[in-house]
Parts: C-alpha cells; structure tokens; sequence
C-alpha cells in the first residue's frame, strides 16, 4: 500500500516534467523555424538584388561593347587620315626635289654664263634678228628660274602644313588609343564584377529544385512581356512582304551551331526548350530575319539583353543574351539588319543566341520556318 501511494505522488511530478520538456523543445523548434524563414528571405533578398546588379552590370558592358566598337572606328579613321596625310607628303616631297633640281640645273647654267657671258652672248651677234631671239631667250631663262623658284616655295609651304596636319592626327590617334585603353578596362573590370556576381548566383541555386524555381519564374517573367506585346496593340508600317509568307525562307538570325533544339527538354527535364539556342563567338552580329518594328530592347531576367520585333499578323521574333543592341523601341528594322550582337547576358557562361519566335503569343518552331535545318 506504502508503494501505491508513493506511486500516486510521483506520477503527477514526472507528467509536469514531461510537459515541461515537449513545451521546452516546442520552443526550441519553433525558434529554428523562425531562424530559417529569416535565412530564406534572407537568401531571396539577396537573389532579388543580385539580378539587379546583374541587369545593371550587363546593360553598362553592353553600352561598353558599343562604345568599344565606335572609339576602334574612330582609331580606324583617323589612321587612314594619317595615311593619306602620309601619302600627301610622299607626293609633296616628291614634286619639291624635283623642282629643287631643275633650280640647281638652272643655277649651274647660270653661274656657268654669269652676267657677262650673257652680255658677251648678246654682243657677239651680227644679226639684228638674232639679237632679239638671244634677248628672249635670256628673259625667258630667268622667267623659268623665278616660277621654279616660286613653285618650290608653295611645294614647300604646303608640305610643311600637310607635316603640322600629320603631327596633329597622330595626337588625335594617340588620344584615341589612350581612351580606347581606358574603355577597355572599365570593361574588363566590369566583367571581373559579372563573374564574381554569376558566382554568388550559381551558389544560391546549387539545388536542382533551386533551378527549376528559377527558370519557371524567368518563363513567367518572359510570358507576361509577351502578354504585354500583344495588349498594347502595336500598328505596324505598311510590308511589303506578309510574314506568313516567309516560312521556310526566313534566313538565321547569326552563323553558328544549334546547341538547344525547340521542344527539346532542359537539363532539369520538366521544361522545354521554346525557342533555340545558337553557338556562336562574342561580338558576332545578329540580323533581324524579316522587316518590322522593335517592341522591346532591354534586359530581362535569364534572358539578358532581349530584343523583339513584331512582324505584324501577331508574329513576334525574340533575340536573348545579346552582347549589346543596337535598336530601340519603336525603330523599323529591315530583314537582314544588324540588330544586336552574340554575348552571354542574362548569367550566362558561353557567348550564343537566344533565338525564338511567336504567333499569337504562342512559341513555334524555328527550324521550320528558317532555310536550312541549322544556321550557318
């Protein structure tokens, strides 16, 4: 009985601790919890301001590439400015020796008679007649002495001023080359900063289900711009050719290898390919494969520098990771211009194109309406 009752004092204590211990580790629980959703908005935080840094730092190397291309122009055309310059001189110099020895023949001929020679050439005939041809023949002498002389002197000017306008063009050319070395640290520095940034990036979506989340939340973010497209309406320029026409004989946007196929599976294997890929070096230009108006030309989220042209009967082309554009919205574009260049924007590793096209807002296939199975 003694134990019975020991038992009935002790069993309300051991149920209190119990409790004590489950509301102890609840807590407990509850605080890592707390903790982990601070990490995960934490983590998505830093991803949001991540793809920020990298929308700003590929849309600034994308103006650098363009910058680039035009100050290697500027150097292009000043040097040919030199070389003319030089071929000027050469010409100048050329005409200055030559007439600089006919006035050392001159000069010989006329030390050789002196004055009194002409004097003695004069007297010395007969013939009233010949005289006089002696006498023009003297002043035409000294006529040509004096217009070698003169011609020299301008030969001589305007090599001088051809010599100053090379001196300064190859100023200009220095500064030139300094602004283009200086262009191109800015952009090595800035794709320094891209790829420590694609680092960070790449560490946060190490899981494939980080990736899948990703890459479904760049199609929704590429699928509402098409949506917006298509709301607002846009009224093409009158064609000359309907788009529709074109299937099959459209040409490829840019020379190279099909990497990525339409409707080919990605390599986490629930989503598909909507549009191709196509392998090709940084810088190639990318051409727009029908006449229309750009719609859009600006960084977007997994497909980095993107430009659309809308063709009219709701055909849309789109052209992603572009190196730079150089087309704005609401330009008219015609078929085989130069819209863009190959880069590897949007977090890209390896340079290529993005390549799709739309009807209705709906992807269809590439391969079927360009010439030839693959570009190049």
């Amino acid at each position: 009985m003694l134990a019975l009752a020991v038992l009935f004092i002790l069993l309300p204590l051991t149920t209190v601790t119990a409790n004590s211990d489950n509301q102890s580790r609840l807590e407990q629980i509850q605080t890592e919890i707390k903790k982990l959703r601070h990490e995960v908005d934490k983590t998505r935080e830093t991803r949001k301001t991540a793809q920020q840094q990298l929308s700003r730092i590929e849309k600034h190397i994308g103006s650098l590439h363009q910058d680039l291309g035009k100050t290697q122009q500027q150097k292009k055309q000043e040097q040919q400015k030199i070389d003319r310059l030089n071929q000027q001189q050469a010409a100048s110099k050329a005409r200055s020796n030559k007439h600089l020895a006919i006035l050392k023949k001159l000069i010989r001929l006329s030390h050789q008679q002196g004055k009194q020679g002409q004097l003695k050439l004069l007297l010395s005939q007969q013939d009233i007649n010949a005289i006089g041809r002696n006498s023009h023949y003297l002043r035409h002498f000294n006529a040509a002495q004096i217009e070698t002389i003169n011609t020299l002197s301008s030969e001589l000017k305007k090599l001088q001023t051809l010599e100053q306008q090379g001196r300064e063009r190859q100023q200009q050319l220095i500064k030139t080359e300094q602004q283009l070395n200086k262009q191109q640290q800015q952009l090595n520095r800035e794709q320094q900063q891209r790829k420590q940034l694609l680092s960070t990036i790449n560490s946060q979506l190490r899981s494939k289900e980080s990736q899948l989340r990703q890459l479904l939340e760049n199609a929704k973010a590429l699928e509402q711009l098409i949506q917006q497209i298509k709301a607002q309406d846009q009224q093409l320029l009158t064609q000359s050719t309907k788009f529709s026409t074109l299937k099959g004989k459209l040409p490829w946007p840019t020379n190279g290898k099909l990497s990525a196929k339409f409707g080919q599976p990605r390599n986490l294997g629930k989503l598909s390919w909507e549009g191709v890929v196509i392998d090709a070096p940084m810088g190639n230009n990318v051409r727009a494969v029908a006449e229309g108006n750009v719609v859009f030309a600006d960084w977007i989220r997994g497909y980095g520098l993107l430009l659309i042209i809308d063709h009219g009967q709701e055909y849309l082309t789109l052209y992603g990771q572009n190196q730079s554009l150089n087309k704005q919205v609401g330009d008219t574009v015609e078929q085989n211009e130069v819209i863009s260049t190959v880069g590897n924007s949007g977090g890209n590793s390896t340079p290529g194109l993005y390549f799709e096209l739309r009807k209705k807002g709906k992807p269809i296939n590439p391969q079927r309406w360009c010439r030839g199975s693959r570009p190049g």
